[in-house]
């Protein structure tokens, strides 16, 4: 033949496969590895926000006992009058 090797360019088109192909591996790890980090803050940020809310329904609570206290009380008004006892002492003597 005239000398060209035509192995060469399958051999070259074959490496550059091979790196390609390596580099999507290296991508798919990286993509996974990220969607894990993702949703592990997804968990971070769904329990803080359940912390946040028990604080809001807490301080709420909080706020109502304050608010009760602060209001003036008023003794109720008696429902019937007072008795009146009436006791008799016996001299012994």
């Amino acid at each position: 033949m005239d000398g060209f090797d035509l192995e060469a360019p399958e051999e070259m088109l074959a490496a550059h496969l091979d790196r390609l192909e390596s580099i999507l591996v290296q991508k798919d790890a990286e993509a996974r590895r990220l969607k894990t980090e993702l949703d592990l803050r997804q968990l971070y940020v769904n329990e803080l926000h359940a912390i946040l809310n028990r604080q809001t329904r807490q301080l709420q609570d909080l706020d109502g006992r304050i608010r009760r206290l602060e209001l003036p009380t008023e003794l109720p008004a008696p429902t019937a009058p007072p008795i009146t006892a009436r006791i008799r002492i016996k001299k012994a003597f």
